[in-house]
C-alpha cells in the first residue's frame, strides 16, 4: 500500500473531511510508526486540506476537538499486530480491528470509536504498520522506516 492507494481509497471525501489521527508512543521504538506517518501525511500535497491530529497514546483527549470539526471520516494510523512481514502498511475495516491488536490502544479506540459513532455518523479506517519491535527506548526499526518512506517513493506528493 501506498498513498495513492490512500487517496483513491478515501475519494468520496473531500480533504476537510477527513481527520488523520496519530497514536503511538514515541519512546517504544516501532510504536511510534503512526506518529512518524502522520507527520509525513501533513507534507502530502495529496491531503493538504486534511485535518491532522498527532494524538500520541492518549486519543480520548480529542474527542471533543473530533467532534467540532465538520468531517465524515477519521482514519487512525497507528501499528498493528497481525503477524506480516515487519513494516507492512494496510487498511484495515472497523470489524478486522475488532479481531486484531492495535498498538497499546486495542480497547480503547474501540471505545472512541463507539463514542464518536453516538453523535455522528462517522466513517472509520485504521491504517496500521506491522512492528518489528516496540520495546521501551528502542529506535524505530529500519523494516519500518524503510516502509513508511516507501509510502511515498514515486508519488510525488509532498511539499518541497
Amino acid at each position: 500500500m501506498n498513498i495513492s492507494d490512500l487517496q483513491s481509497l478515501l475519494t468520496k471525501y473531500t480533504n476537510k473531511e477527513l481527520v488523520f489521527i496519530g497514536l503511538g508512543n514515541e519512546y517504544k521504538g516501532d510504536d511510534a510508526a503512526g506518529l512518524m506517518l502522520l507527520d509525513q501525511l501533513k507534507l502530502s500535497l495529496l491531503f493538504s486540506d486534511a485535518n491532522f491530529i498527532k494524538a500520541g497514546t492518549n486519543p480520548e483527549n480529542y474527542l471533543e476537538k473530533i467532534l467540532e470539526l465538520n468531517i465524515k471520516a477519521i482514519i487512525f494510523i497507528d501499528t498493528i499486530l497481525v503477524g506480516e512481514t515487519p513494516g507492512t502498511i494496510k487498511i484495515l475495516s472497523s470489524e478486522e480491528v475488532d479481531s486484531l491488536s492495535i498498538s497499546t490502544h486495542t480497547f480503547s479506540i474501540k471505545m472512541i470509536e463507539n463514542y464518536l459513532k453516538q453523535h455522528q455518523p462517522f466513517e472509520f479506517f485504521y491504517l496500521g504498520i506491522q512492528p518489528h519491535s516496540m520495546k521501551f527506548f528502542d529506535n524505530i526499526s529500519d523494516e519500518v522506516l524503510q516502509a513508511i518512506n516507501g509510502f511515498f517513493v514515486n508519488t510525488h506528493v509532498h511539499n518541497v
